[in-house]
C-alpha cells in the first residue's frame, strides 16, 4: 500500500483483515533521517518528486529516533514489510542501515520482551 498517515493505514489494514486475515501488508515510503530534525527537514526539502521540488508527501522525516518510532508505529498497526525508495543521496542507504534500522530493531525487541 502507498504511504498514508498512521490512522489511515490502520483503517485500511483493519478493513482488509476483516476480509482476509491471512494477508500480509507492506508500505511504500521514503525515509529521511538525520541526527538533527532540522537537518532531516533540509534534506527532505531537496527531494524532487515527479518533477516538483520539495518534500515528498510519503517521506518519514525526522531524527533517527523519530523515524524509527514512526516505522515501529506502522508495524504495530499491522504493516509487515516496508518498501523504501527514493534515496536523497548516496549516503542515505548507509544512514538507514546504520542508524534507523538498529533503532527499529531495538524497539521491536523491547516490545517482544514486554509482550506488546
Amino acid at each position: 500500500m502507498r504511504s498514508a498517515p498512521p490512522a489511515v493505514v490502520a483503517e485500511r489494514v483493519a478493513r482488509s483483515r476483516d476480509r482476509n486475515p491471512l494477508l500480509r501488508y507492506g508500505l511504500r515510503l521514503r525515509l529521511v533521517g538525520r541526527a538533527e530534525a532540522s537537518e532531516a527537514r533540509d534534506a527532505a526539502d531537496r527531494i524532487v518528486d515527479d518533477g516538483r521540488s520539495g518534500p515528498a508527501g510519503d517521506a518519514v522525516v525526522g531524527t533517527y529516533d523519530e523515524v524509527a518510532r514512526r516505522l515501529f508505529a506502522y508495524r504495530q498497526l499491522g504493516i509487515d514489510e516496508f518498501v523504501l525508495y527514493g534515496c536523497t543521496g548516496a549516503g542515505e542507504p548507509a544512514r538507514v542501515a546504520g542508524e534507523i534500522l538498529p533503532r527499529l530493531r531495538a524497539l521491536t525487541d523491547a516490545a517482544a520482551v514486554c509482550g506488546a
